[in-house]
């Protein structure tokens, strides 16, 4: 197999700390995010959203991407498929930041 080789640089992207975490056989990636997230339109959010989901399929990551960030009354705000609410509103901020165990190159 040949490969093509670039003398361009790499470009190198934001290094995030994330949650890589299994909860009842469901893997999850927990990004914290900052509050600004929030603002962004719904397609923003899916952009940056799947961006996120590539990254973490390059890196070998696997599980769902999970968003995660502080509202304006300080409690944990996310994006996530339907049946992952139950568990993702029974904890908060301080759980994800005490489970933040991967870092991740966000592109």
């Amino acid at each position: 197999m040949l490969f093509k080789h670039s003398n361009k640089p790499k470009k190198s992207g934001t290094v995030l700390d994330i949650a890589h975490i299994n909860m009842q056989g469901e893997d999850m990636i927990l990004v914290p995010l900052t509050s600004s997230f929030s603002y962004k339109t719904p397609e923003e959010q899916n952009l940056v959203i799947n961006s996120l989901q590539t990254s973490a399929l390059e890196a070998g990551l696997k599980g769902q991407v999970i968003p995660v960030w502080l509202n304006v009354v300080n409690k944990m705000s996310f994006i996530a498929p339907e049946y992952y609410h139950p568990f993702l509103r029974s904890v908060d901020m301080n759980f994800v930041q005490l489970n933040l165990n991967k870092k991740l190159e966000y592109k």
